[in-house]
């Protein structure tokens, strides 16, 4: 039957149901399961895949097309009549006879409808397809469709899965024809699948594509190309050496080992129910094996990570619980869409059961084939750490294999279990000094184990794998073990002895070896016992009798040893810790209780060498030199003198060489003939442990030093009622080296305290000592009295600190007591005009606590300072020198600060000692020293001293300093200050322009607005008067020296400006001198000052500032306000004037209470007319008699109504700009006073008319 009929009859049987209740219950059935078959967007392609590859087919191709058409295609068996049956039915596989065949359900191509409703397959130019859209006919003739979804209330659906329609060539879409055609490779079945979710599936064959190894285990095919739409290849290439390698486009992405195990079923296996039919009748099964290689080194095995450790049941299946290092893939049982294993079946505990025991076939396998025997054992299986009973199936077989299985291969080629072999870690058993048998025995031994039980060859190569399973190994610990032995040392000769020192010496680059070199016996003694290198000595060279015991107890390398030795291996040795030693009882039991005597001129040098060489050879220790502190040397001067006492001379090398500091005693000094050709350096550190000095440093108080008694007697005067023999001791009795011998000695005093202050611990030298004295148990001998160090007391009571003191212009050197000595501090003030201890390491100055120990003299006291002062002038009559120069700026800094703190009387004092001692001081003037009588001081900053007055010659700092007046009264200078200087103005007025613009209640309201106190600075404003001058002219009161021209100058209750007054210069000089005045801050009101003085209007000043607002009555509130506050403190100032004095007395006392320049004036408005009145009649008038001389009163009726007559006979007029009351009285704008005066303006005259009684 031809596939089309086989096609069209398979139609027509299945879409014959009696009822159309079975034909939908079928479809949805097959709906569910097509649905439920494969969650993942990429199982249904691997559905194919494995068809595919069941198909025979060994190229494979995968497309993504327009129109969502994903195109399967490969090259193998087309289609036949079973394949289109299986297609059409539910467990009905073509493939259940095939036991190579990876399917057996029937189900696989149904989760194809899971992702589609259009299914196409072309095979041979012939083509049916699967069509959710194809229009079924209704066969039913009892109901119509209609009816049946209205009854049911479902939509009708036909099991079109299992329906398929013959499919003409023109009946495919155009897009899928045009790619048949243009294929390059004709396949011989396509399947053509138009996707639901395209991009879903995209991104699931792009992520096929970058996963190769998906591929591994097909039987067949060998080229896969995925057109998505990019295209892609991948091939699966098997290579010579059985490995296969996975490519991508061209690029290889993975290498791995394959091998197949054919394995046979047992037959209770086959009792598992769940087992398909087609394995129930085979007698075998395979597993495949797939370890992957490094990519970089063909033959090495990497293991396979967590996330690609997966099972295959010939695809891959998403189990991945175990975390097996290989790929496994097997005939697993698994559910319908294969993502999960069945952990209670049989048939799969069987097959987990066989992973490791196959593996282990592998691996013996591999072991015989060159390329992979040294990897191998990196297959060794692991045990999983996942619990089910799967994973303990596999973990029971990892153990029985690893017990059972003889798998390891030893040195001749034999196979070994893992309890027999050994990895000998020492590689000793393959050297004949050693070999095989001694460590079989050690084993033997340490095991329990009968000899004739171990293997001949136990020994395999070393591999971290083998020893991860338990390999016993032989290490260098257990060989230290065995080297131990009695039965070992018993056959170990002094040739193996030589050859394994050899063979250790050339391993010590080992680090694991050189860690435990010094733990292994392995050097022999005379007794021929193995000893570690720190229990054995090299015999000395000191075989002479006095130094030689015969019972020592202490072990030395056997003598055919040290002949057969190498040079170099015996240096090896050395630095492993073999010394050289000799006998040292002599040593011990006369040279060290004996030390102060033993020495003589006959044994000096010989003994002190030999004591040398033990020392360098670590047979005596530096402890052992302490002891011998008393131990006497030769030194410069052929002399014997203890070592505690001398120092080391210039040839050793010492920390600080001072040889040359005393070239007449050769007797402090080492003698140099010890060394001969040894390096000076270990004949330095051999002395300084037997107490030579090489620093100076606190050394322990003899109490023979010759100066011991004197400080002995001055501790006792500190301890009341004590006399120097109840003194039983001192608690640490410490001195400095060769501190003596800086007494009267400049240039060792000098070096000596440089390098003490530098060197030594201040806390040691300030730490008092302790006098112990009295009876026993008593307070004095228990806790004892502090009193002063020996050093405190030496540098206190002896002439031991180096000065240099200028005297004739030459520095005289000489050694003086502490207490008689200045800090370096006052370096700067004293220079060397005072004897001051000069410590100038980078130019630090001595700190607290060595001022503390040395009780410098930290200040200059005035005398000191006036001294230093006379000693510069007497030294620097001629010419100052430069420090000098800046040395008397800073003594007067000094004087200024003391003198503070000192009186009217001492001030006298010193004036008198200065007098006495003709001091001269230094002039600004060619910068000479001149007589007190003949200098000046001018301390006004404005003006330039005149060039014939000599001026004393001070610093900035010095100018400017508040107690400046006390020194120049002591060094009696003339001081000349402001109050000292003449003003001659030229042409001379008063200015009341400048009166005006200044009006006290224009700064009240100032003062207000940037809220200062004003009270008390406004009154320094009353009674100034202002006077402009063409020139100002200043001279020195007394000198009549001319000064200069300023531009201002107060004098009194006066200031003087000159012409004009409103210029830019004057203005700033005047606004800075009246913020001095009023102390006001100049940054602030200077501006405000500069406007009053300028500006044309300040009212509108005032309004801008907002001070004054824009409104006229809150303009005259405010003014009426500064009136009334002015008129209280007039009439304050008038209380003690009598009751009864009448208004004219009280206008009249008033107005010259005034505190003003315009005391005696009163002011007021009035009009033109008036004005002509008082000029034309050369009469001031009164408001008194302006109804009867026809004198126009302007000011309002009802306030003239109620004004007391003898108040009003004593105003009088003036004139001034517009105000309120001209508004409403003189026709500036109130309708009322335009009635009242006939509606015509009248305008006010500017001016002010003199009162005059």
């Amino acid at each position: 039957m031809s596939l089309q009929a086989y096609v069209t009859r398979l139609f027509k049987l299945n879409t014959n149901y009696l009822y159309a209740e079975q034909a939908f219950n079928q479809a949805s059935s097959l709906q569910t399961l097509s649905d439920d078959l494969y969650t993942d967007s990429l199982r249904f392609v691997y559905e194919l895949v494995q068809n595919a590859d069941d198909a025979s087919s060994a190229h494979l191709q995968i497309s993504l097309i327009e129109n969502n058409y994903l195109i399967v295609s490969h090259d193998g068996k087309p289609f036949d009549d079973n394949d289109v049956r299986s297609l059409c039915s539910v467990n009905n596989s073509t493939k259940i006879c095939n036991s190579h065949a990876a399917g057996y359900k029937g189900l696989g191509f149904k989760a194809i409808f899971g992702k589609s409703d259009y299914v196409l397959i072309v095979t041979n130019d012939e083509s049916f397809r699967f069509d959710a859209q194809y229009k079924f006919r209704w066969t039913w003739l009892d109901i119509n469709q209609t009816t049946w979804e209205h009854d049911n209330k479902r939509k009708f659906i036909y099991p079109w899965q299992i329906c398929p329609i013959w499919t003409e060539n023109h009946e495919i879409p155009e897009s899928i024809r045009t790619w048949l055609s243009n294929s390059k490779t004709k396949m011989s079945v396509n399947i053509i699948i138009r996707l639901r979710n395209v991009i879903e599936t995209q991104n699931a064959l792009e992520e096929l594509a970058l996963q190769p190894q998906t591929f591994l285990f097909l039987q067949h095919i060998r080229h896969v190309e995925l057109g998505i739409p990019r295209t892609t290849i991948i091939r699966i290439e098997p290579q010579p050496d059985e490995s296969i390698r996975l490519s991508h486009n061209k690029n290889q992405i993975s290498h791995w080992l394959k091998n197949q195990r054919e394995i046979t079923i047992p037959s209770e296996v086959l009792r598992d129910t769940r087992l398909p039919e087609k394995l129930h009748n085979v007698p075998s099964t395979t597993i495949s094996l797939a370890a992957k290689l490094d990519k970089n080194k063909g033959n090495t095995f990497i293991p396979v990570s967590n996330k690609d450790s997966i099972l295959f049941a010939y695809m891959p299946t998403k189990i991945s619980t175990y975390n097996l290092p290989l790929l496994v893939s097997a005939n697993f049982l698994t559910n319908a869409n294969r993502e999960q294993i069945h952990t209670d079946s049989i048939w799969n505990q069987w097959l987990f059961e066989c992973i490791p025991r196959e593996t282990f076939k592998w691996i013996k396998k591999l072991m015989k084939q060159p390329n992979w025997r040294n990897t191998a054992y990196d297959l060794l299986p692991i045990r999983t750490l996942s619990r089910d009973k799967l994973a303990n199936k596999y973990n029971e077989s990892c153990s029985n294999a690893l017990i059972h299985t003889k798998f390891i291969c030893n040195t001749h080629g034999k196979y070994l279990s893992s309890s027999e072999a050994i990895i000998d870690l020492t590689r000793l058993s393959n050297q004949n000094f050693i070999g095989i048998e001694p460590i079989r025995l050690y084993f033997s031994h340490q095991y329990r184990q009968r000899l004739q039980s171990l293997p001949l060859h136990p020994f395999v190569l070393d591999n971290l794998r083998l020893r991860e399973i338990g390999v016993r190994t032989f290490t260098w610990e257990q060989a230290i073990d065995m080297f131990q032995s009695r039965e070992f040392q018993d056959k170990f000769s002094v040739d193996h002895n030589i050859k394994l020192i050899s063979y250790l010496c050339d391993l010590q680059a080992d680090q694991e070896i050189s860690k435990l070199l010094h733990q292994m016996p392995f050097i022999m003694d005379r007794n021929k016992c193995l000893q570690i290198p720190t229990n054995i000595y090299f015999p000395s060279k000191f075989n002479d009798i006095s130094w030689y015991s015969c019972n020592t107890q202490e072990a030395y390398v056997h003598d055919d040893l040290m002949n057969e030795l190498q040079n170099h291996h015996k240096k090896w040795l050395e630095q492993l810790g073999v010394t050289t030693r000799t006998d040292l009882s002599f040593f011990h039991h006369t040279i060290i209780p004996h030390a102060s005597t033993f020495i003589n001129v006959d044994n000096a040098l010989h003994s002190i060498q030999r004591l040398f060489d033990l020392y360098v050879n670590g047979q005596i220790t530096g402890d052992d030199l302490k002891n011998l502190r008393e131990l006497s040397l030769f030194t410069k001067a052929n002399t014997l003198v203890p070592a505690n006492r001398l120092y080391l001379s210039y040839e050793y090398k010492p920390y600080l060489s001072i040889d040359d500091l005393f070239p007449t005693m050769p007797h402090l000094f080492v003698s140099t003939s010890y060394m001969q050709n040894i390096f000076h350096m270990e004949w330095k550190h051999f002395f300084l442990l037997l107490g030579v000095q090489e620093n100076i440093a606190l050394i322990p108080l003899n109490d023979n030093c010759r100066l011991f008694q004197n400080y002995h007697e001055d501790q006792m005067r500190i301890i009341f009622g004590l006399n120097s023999n109840q003194v039983h001791r001192y608690k640490y009795q410490m001195t400095i080296t060769f501190l003596e011998f800086t007494e009267d000695n400049f240039n060792f005093a000098d070096f000596f305290w440089h390098n003490v202050i530098q060197k030594l611990n201040i806390h040691d030298l300030t730490r008092s000592e302790i006098a112990y004295w009295g009876q026993q148990h008593k307070r004095g001998a228990t806790i004892g009295s502090e009193v002063n160090s020996f050093p405190e007391w030496f540098v206190l009571n002896r002439p031991c600190i180096p000065v240099q003191i200028l005297s004739n212009g030459i520095n005289q050197r000489q050694c003086l007591k502490s207490i008689q000595v200045y800090s370096n501090r006052l370096s700067s003030l004293t220079g060397h005009y005072l004897p001051i201890f000069e410590y100038k390491l980078n130019a630090e100055v001595l700190s607290d606590e060595w001022l503390k120990f040395f009780r410098f003299k930290t200040e200059l006291s005035i005398d000191d300072c006036i001294y230093i002062l006379h000693q510069i002038y007497v030294q620097n009559k001629i010419e100052v020198h430069f420090e000098d120069d800046m040395r008397i700026q800073n003594i007067y800094a000094h004087l200024l600060q003391i003198l503070f703190n000192t009186n009217t009387n001492q001030h006298k004092l010193y004036r008198e000692k200065c007098q006495s001692k003709n001091i001269c001081f230094l002039s600004e003037r060619d910068n000479l020293f001149m007589p007190s009588e003949e200098l000046n001081f001018l301390s006004i900053d404005t003006f330039q001293s005149p060039f014939d007055l000599h001026i004393l010659k001070l610093n900035a700092s010095n100018r400017q300093h508040r107690n400046l007046s006390y020194l120049l009264y002591i060094f009696n200078i003339n001081h000349i200050e402001m109050k000292n200087l003449n003003l001659i103005p030229i042409n001379a007025a008063p200015c009341d322009e400048l009166t005006n613009c200044l009006q006290k209640s224009y700064l009240s309201l100032l003062f207000d607005f940037c809220k200062i106190k004003k009270q008390e600075k406004l009154n320094q404003l009353d009674g100034i008067r202002y006077f402009e001058a063409d020139r100002l002219e200043l001279y020195i009161d007394k000198l009549n020296k001319f000064v200069g021209n300023p531009s201002i100058h107060v004098n009194n209750n006066c200031i003087y400006i000159t012409r004009p007054w409103n210029s830019n210069s004057v203005i700033n000089s005047l606004t800075i001198k009246l913020c001095e005045l009023l102390k006001v801050p100049i940054q602030v009101f200077q501006t405000h000052i500069r406007t009053l003085l300028t500006t044309s209007s300040t009212d509108d000043y005032f309004i801008q500032l907002g001070i004054l607002p824009a409104n006229d009555n809150s303009s005259n509130d405010q003014i009426t306000k500064l009136i009334g506050h002015d008129n209280l403190e007039l009439f304050d100032r008038l209380q003690h004037l009598s009751s009864s004095y009448t208004p004219a007395q009280l206008l009249l006392a008033g107005l010259e209470a005034q505190n003003l320049s315009w005391t005696g004036y009163i002011y007021h408005y009035t009009h033109l007319e008036n004005a002509v009145s008082i000029l034309r009649d050369h009469t001031l008038k009164s408001r008194h008699f302006c109804q009867t001389n026809n004198f126009k009163d302007s000011s309002a009726y009802d306030f003239m109504s109620q004004t007391d007559d003898q108040v009003n006979h004593y105003v009088r007029f003036y004139f001034r700009p517009c105000t309120s009351t001209q508004l409403n009285n003189e026709n500036l704008g109130s309708n009322k006073s335009k009635k009242r005066n006939n509606y015509t303006p009248i305008y006010p005259l500017y001016n002010h008319i003199l009162y005059v009684d």
